[in-house]
């Protein structure tokens, strides 16, 4: 995966995104699946009075798992270091957690996630611990 894309994060930032990454998957069968993934990305803005550029470096890792027709389970971990070098600001954040989706007819699943994440960073308000869940009910209109 190779990218350049020019974005607009709010309405008075406009940036320039390029991202290089590599990911490998392994599928044993339609029951059991694994990735890995690196992905490296820089972002310039544009219209900023100070200039605030910002890179990224991701290493991923994640394997799905199908038990029976209509349920999925999955685990990933995600490890990310961010630099502003224009500010004197870097940044640490590892994330880790489990999903379980259950589709209950052909238009409607729920899905259940659990993620522990952990981020350290040069500035008071960077540094987070903390444990997220969430419990989704997804209807879709139009499904065959």
């Amino acid at each position: 995966m190779i990218g350049d894309r020019i974005g607009n994060s709010n309405l008075t930032q406009n940036y320039e995104l390029i991202q290089k990454g590599v990911r490998y998957l392994y599928t044993k069968s339609e029951f059991f699946n694994m990735n890995l993934g690196y992905t490296e990305s820089e972002r310039a803005y544009e219209v900023l009075t100070v200039a605030q550029n910002q890179f990224d470096e991701t290493f991923s890792i994640g394997a799905n798992w199908k038990f029976f027709e209509n349920l999925d389970v999955g685990l990933y971990g995600r490890y990310t270091e961010q630099e502003f070098p224009d500010i004197n600001r870097e940044q640490e954040r590892t994330e880790y957690g489990l999903r379980a989706s259950y589709r209950i007819s052909k238009s409607l699943y729920t899905q259940f996630s659990a993620q522990k994440v952990d981020q350290k960073g040069s500035l008071l308000f960077d540094n987070y611990d903390g444990l997220n869940y969430s419990i989704s009910l997804t209807y879709t209109l139009g499904n065959n």
